[in-house]
């Protein structure tokens, strides 16, 4: 009885000491308060007083065999306005790059080229780095009804 007392002890005490280091594998994780200046262009019937719907996306993330494109960040809308300024919180060392993807609601249903409506403009821009955790993107709605992942944008680094 003493060995089996001993040994439910033992193993115990094992499963203690692996699941207390499985709780610090996880990492702290990172962000940065950017500022981002945004301007919309584009031909004037797009540009009409209307809602602007913004997608905040990280343009890599993961490393090695888990690398992937566009991990969403922030989602948000702007009415009646193309110059505009917002602040989010980038995860600084999850990946790199930051997609900004705009594109405007002309029959204001709340959806991207929806079946029977007008076709939509889109746009997308790329910021490879932020100096003083601030940056400016300048976004032209010049394609029609694409999503953020049919934009190909190539750094340096790849």
């Amino acid at each position: 009885m003493k060995n089996l007392h001993g040994s439910l002890s033992v193993s115990f005490l094992l499963v203690g000491l692996i699941c207390l280091q499985a709780g610090c594998i996880n990492e702290d994780i990172e962000l940065w308060a950017v500022t981002l200046e945004m301007t919309v262009v584009g031909p004037k019937e797009e540009l009409a007083p209307g809602f602007l719907f913004v997608e905040l996306h990280q343009q890599t993330t993961g490393e090695g065999d888990l690398e992937y494109p566009l991990a969403l960040i922030e989602a948000f809308e702007v009415v009646e306005q193309s110059t505009f300024t917002h602040s989010f919180d980038y995860p600084a060392h999850a990946g790199f790059g930051l997609v900004v993807y705009v594109w405007r609601d002309l029959d204001e249903d709340g959806l991207l080229c929806a079946p029977g409506a007008s076709e939509e403009p889109v746009g997308a821009s790329l910021i490879e780095s932020f100096e003083d955790l601030s940056a400016n993107a300048i976004i032209t709605l010049n394609q029609a009804c694409l999503g953020p992942e049919r934009f190909v944008f190539t750094t340096q680094g790849n």
